[in-house]
């Protein structure tokens, strides 16, 4: 049986979102390298910055080229994860360096409202290119997917008063990576789904 454009859409978005996740995760290792070496040193915060949301605006063609639009599909949503990654490439680092002493309603709210932002204007933005009738829909999905993907990329901070800080190390260790990677794929998955119910061709 084939697969709904909404599935089709799901599958594909999360794939591309598997590089943006590479590239935050990333994007500070290669600019420490970028700084160790004289000739790029200079160039270690640009690459910090563009690196993540080049990936972004990848991950969004990659999403867009399975909703059987063509050039128009792709060109939308590569221009939707350049705007996501600009907004992300501001959210992320602030989030990347929580020491755990901020008060937990302060990082959730700003998590939840960064990723809402990010994820949201970008679905806006590649609908808007795409078929402008869809924009406000596929925004407030796509933020939906945003904040989801935010309150499962803070869930073991959610989880401190209930005891996960007496854990053991590797059942901490295997709660904080489950959930970052679910965090980072669930607004992908979400406004992908959207995306291929809304926009999808078959």
């Amino acid at each position: 049986m084939l697969a709904s454009p909404a599935h089709r859409a799901a599958v594909a978005f999360a794939r591309g979102g598997l590089l943006a996740i590479a590239a935050l995760l990333a994007a500070p290792r290669v600019a420490a390298l970028a700084r160790s070496m004289p000739a790029t040193a200079a160039l270690g915060d640009l690459v910090a910055a563009l690196l993540p949301v080049a990936a972004f605006a990848a991950a969004g063609a990659f999403g867009g080229a399975s909703l059987g639009r063509g050039r128009a599909g792709v060109r939308g949503f590569a221009l939707g994860g350049l705007a996501s990654g600009l907004v992300m490439a501001l959210v992320w680092p602030q989030l990347a360096g929580l020491t755990g002493r901020e008060p937990l309603p302060v990082v959730v709210a700003f998590a939840v409202a960064g990723w809402a932002a990010a994820f949201g204007a970008g679905g806006g933005v590649a609908a808007w290119r795409i078929d402008r009738r869809a924009a406000t829909a596929l925004a407030g999905w796509f933020a939906l997917g945003g904040a989801a993907g935010a309150l499962l990329f803070v869930a073991p901070s959610l989880a401190q008063p209930l005891g996960a800080a007496g854990w053991p190390g590797p059942a901490r260790l295997l709660l904080a990576t489950a959930t970052s990677v679910a965090g980072l794929l669930a607004p992908f998955a979400i406004g992908g789904a959207a995306a291929g119910r809304t926009l999808g061709l078959d």
